[in-house]
């Protein structure tokens, strides 16, 4: 994975980051809904059904679109088989496995599969929250990826956790897959996170927290077409508490955050992928927590160290994808890795 060198991130999500909310701020925010759409390419039942749904997209822009593609009924399904592990993951979170199409709203299955009424966002619109998402992206040339998302409470709650969903979604995906759509808007690529989230301590009034992942593009992709999105969801009923997104470019989405939380220093992990140990540099952090996670969301271990440098022993670790997440006061870094002995 290619380390972005860290004074040019910082001065990016300095500029993107820099629109921030005072610290004082006190009042419910809007909340962005999430409509996550679960179909297949090989289903003739989602092709007649769909296009009502993008339809009622377009008329309520504000309404974030995800579209997933599990291999049931159809595991041919052309988007499935290029990250089938995510889909049918994200698939299973909802406990809505088995046939498409299906409609989560706001963490809600919207009962049936008739998509075609005016009024289907009309309970997700004028709501608040007492969170805030601000989410940005480096895209470089060469294919390297690299996004950070800031979590603010910008009024009093009393929720102690979350669940943090992050991933990479291509705007727009031309190819016929069987059942005559030839195209498919907002396709997840790749998760971030486990496809059920991460699980989050949520920040107080007034604080934020930070997470961070980079990353290489897969070949498959239009990489000039993938954004980055991040649902924020209650730990109990899978509520969405908050949602965002960027553009497709390396300019990102609307963002809310501090001045301050812009100019958090990146962590270094490597080498990845890893054999038996992780060399983890926190630039700036006199001590840190190291936590790492199974893409279940398994806890596969814990550490603290007082200084700016650790070795972690990973010879323990199973092969396979992992997320790493860095914690140092109220601020959390998380990458993606890959175990490999």
């Amino acid at each position: 994975m290619m380390q972005f060198p860290s004074t040019i991130l910082r001065l990016l999500f300095t500029l993107l980051l820099g629109l921030h909310l005072g610290t004082t701020a006190s009042a419910q925010v809007a909340l962005r809904p999430v409509a996550e759409h679960f179909t297949n390419t090989k289903c003739s039942i989602c092709a007649s059904r769909n296009p009502a749904l993008y339809d009622n997209l377009a008329a309520n822009p504000a309404v974030m679109h995800l579209s997933i593609h599990p291999s049931s009924p159809y595991p041919t399904c052309i988007l499935n088989q290029q990250n089938e592990a995510d889909n049918d993951a994200r698939t299973n979170f909802y406990g809505i496995y088995g046939s498409t199409p299906k409609l989560m709203l706001n963490g809600s299955l919207h009962p049936g599969s008739n998509f075609s009424s005016p009024s289907l966002f009309e309970p997700l619109l004028n709501q608040t929250t007492p969170f805030d998402i601000g989410i940005a992206q480096q895209k470089t040339p060469n294919g390297n990826y690299a996004t950070r998302v800031v979590v603010k409470a910008v009024a009093p709650h009393s929720l102690q956790q979350a669940l943090l969903f992050v991933g990479l979604a291509e705007d727009t995906v031309f190819v016929n897959g069987g059942n005559g759509e030839d195209t498919h808007p907002n396709v997840l690529r790749r998760a971030l996170t486990a496809p059920g989230g991460l699980a989050i301590d949520l920040p107080t009034l007034g604080d934020s927290a930070v997470f961070e992942f980079s990353g290489t593009a897969d070949m498959v992709w239009d990489f000039d077409r993938i954004f980055s999105v991040a649902i924020l969801q209650a730990t109990t009923d899978k509520a969405v508490l908050q949602s965002g997104r960027t553009d497709t470019s390396s300019s990102g989405g609307p963002v809310a955050a501090d001045e301050e939380v812009a100019q958090l220093p990146l962590c270094s992990v490597f080498p990845n992928p890893a054999n038996e140990r992780l060399n983890i540099a926190a630039n700036g952090v006199g001590g840190f927590r190291v936590a790492i996670y199974a893409a279940d969301g398994r806890l596969a271990h814990r550490s603290e160290h007082s200084g700016a440098q650790a070795v972690v022993s990973t010879a323990s670790l199973r092969n396979g994808v992992y997320a790493i997440q860095l914690s140092s006061g109220a601020h959390t870094s998380t990458q993606t890795i890959v175990i490999r002995h």
